[in-house]
């Protein structure tokens, strides 16, 4: 056993042992064990119709789209190697749909694999088209519009606007690992998250939000659409990863938030590939890119590994 693994004893350890081993048994699964964030209705939009979608003729993998009820899909670490760390994972897509397998389950399984809890975001969304070939058009038209604003210098407004309303499913979220930390065998000072895209922007967005409970440990953004929100005082340490080649999502983004986190007097790395291009999440592209997430389990390491930051009970 790893010397940074949480100490339980006696019939303590063999409940959590047991619970543990069921719930990882089925986080592979359709979603069986997927936790309600918002129990009675997420607020703000209870009056949503539209129903959410699984689909695989968009993308080469799973898509969800049309997200109402929030909620976090649970990848929980063996107890004999669990360093009580836990990552919140959040999808990206633009705020139209999630790619809920290179950018969630993927990530998810590579961290629990080594010894990190992961939770996978399923955050509110914007309501698109049911007609298949419509929905299509909608995100090329997505992406058109991105490409044209990666002339500005930097976002100046939210890029959806739903994105308030993912960014407090991500506080709720941070509030419930917290909440529940000893039942779910996480650390409650070594809780953060990590965003992909539009989730990157549901992360950046937490970090400036976040205040006691809902305040992330750490935070990291890959290939993320910046939050514009003030940068808190209390800011936790901020990880950063961009490529020079992405088409969507300029690099000049990722590096303005990087300096303006340092600027306030944070902790912020960044991490620059030459090539790698936009939403590659787990899937290698022989690019320079590849082998991202290591660097960032590194850092995760260092910034939370052994005692975690200061997030206010």
């Amino acid at each position: 056993m790893r010397t940074h693994c949480l100490q339980l004893r006696g019939g303590a350890r063999a409940a959590l042992f047991v619970l543990l081993a069921l719930l990882q048994s089925t986080a592979a699964s359709a979603g069986s064990n997927e936790i309600l964030l918002w129990p009675g209705g997420a607020p703000g939009s209870e009056n949503w119709q539209q129903r959410e979608t699984a689909t695989r003729d968009f993308l080469p993998h799973k898509v969800l789209r049309n997200v109402v009820q929030p909620t976090l899909t649970p990848y929980l670490a063996d107890p004999a190697d669990n360093s009580g760390i836990a990552v919140i994972v959040a999808p990206g897509g633009g705020f139209k749909f999630l790619s809920v397998e290179p950018e969630g389950s993927e990530v998810a399984q590579w961290l629990r694999d080594r010894g990190v809890n992961a939770f996978v975001l399923k955050y509110r969304l914007d309501e698109t088209l049911a007609n298949p070939t419509l929905f299509k058009l909608q995100v090329a038209w997505m992406f058109l519009l991105a490409s044209i604003a990666g002339s500005d210098d930097y976002p100046g407004a939210p890029m959806s606007e739903v994105q308030g309303l993912a960014i407090e499913d991500a506080l709720r979220a941070i509030e419930y690992l917290r909440a529940n930390a000893g039942q779910l065998g996480v650390r409650a000072d070594a809780i953060g998250a990590l965003g992909f895209s539009a989730g990157g922007a549901v992360v950046t967005g937490a970090a400036m939000r976040g205040r006691g409970a809902s305040r992330p440990d750490f935070a990291g953004s890959v290939y993320g659409v910046p939050d514009t929100a003030e940068i808190p005082q209390e800011a936790p340490p901020l990880f950063v990863l961009v490529t020079e080649d992405d088409p969507v999502v300029p690099a000049r983004w990722g590096r303005t938030l990087h300096q303006q986190w340092r600027a306030a007097g944070h902790v912020s790395t960044l991490v620059s590939y030459p090539d790698g291009g936009h939403g590659f999440g787990m899937r290698a592209r022989d690019a320079s890119s590849d082998g991202w997430i290591e660097g960032f389990y590194q850092w995760l390491l260092a910034t939370a590994g052994s005692t975690g930051s200061t997030a206010a009970p």
